[in-house]
Parts: structure tokens; C-alpha cells; sequence
């Protein structure tokens, strides 16, 4: 029975002695992630190139220019009946704006 205790009380010793080299180790993990911070996440991260507001914002309005143009140039190209079928076709107007619209231009 005394043999049994001894094994017993030895397996709770060992049990505590790693519980507490775990909880030590972590606390280590902890303070090195504190004082060095976490180098492989920043090595991982790729990081694009900033581009300032202005170089993104020149740059959509080029665009919205280049649109503006190109559509000037087609509808110059169109009568005003091609265009409100247009319209009419993507569902723009009702059908009865279309009739109204349609009848003005033909006057």
C-alpha cells in the first residue's frame, strides 16, 4: 500500500513539475513576441506599393474623361430616335415616355 502511495505522490510531482514548464515556456513565448515582436508574420505580409490619393483619384478621372468623350463621340453619331430606343431598351423609360418622346421628335 505504502508502494502504491509512493508511486502515486511521484506521478503528481512529475505532472506538477510539467504543468508548470509548460506555463513557463509560454510566458517566455509571450515576453519574446512582446520584446521582438512577431517576425514571421511581417516577413510573410506582402506589402503594395502606396500610390498617393491624388495618382489614384487623376487617374478615375482620366478614365471618367476618356468615357465621357467616347460616348459624346457615339451619340454624335446617333439620331435622337436611336437614342431613346436606346433608353428604351435598357429600361430607362416606360413605354409610354418612349411613345410621348418618340411622337415629339417626329413633329
Amino acid at each position: 500500500m505504502e508502494e502504491l502511495l509512493g508511486i502515486v505522490n511521484l506521478l503528481i510531482v512529475v505532472v506538477i513539475i510539467l504543468i508548470v514548464v509548460v506555463f513557463g515556456l509560454l510566458v517566455l513565448l509571450f515576453i519574446k513576441d512582446l520584446l521582438f515582436g512577431k517576425k514571421e508574420e511581417k516577413t510573410q505580409e506582402k506589402k503594395e506599393p502606396e500610390i498617393p490619393v491624388q495618382a489614384k483619384l487623376s487617374s478615375v478621372e482620366k478614365n471618367k474623361t476618356a468615357e465621357k468623350v467616347s460616348s459624346k463621340e457615339e451619340s454624335d453619331d446617333k439620331s435622337a430616335i436611336e437614342l431613346l430606343k436606346e433608353r428604351y431598351a435598357k429600361g430607362e423609360i416606360t413605354s409610354s415616355d418612349f411613345k410621348k418622346m418618340k411622337k415629339e421628335l417626329e413633329e
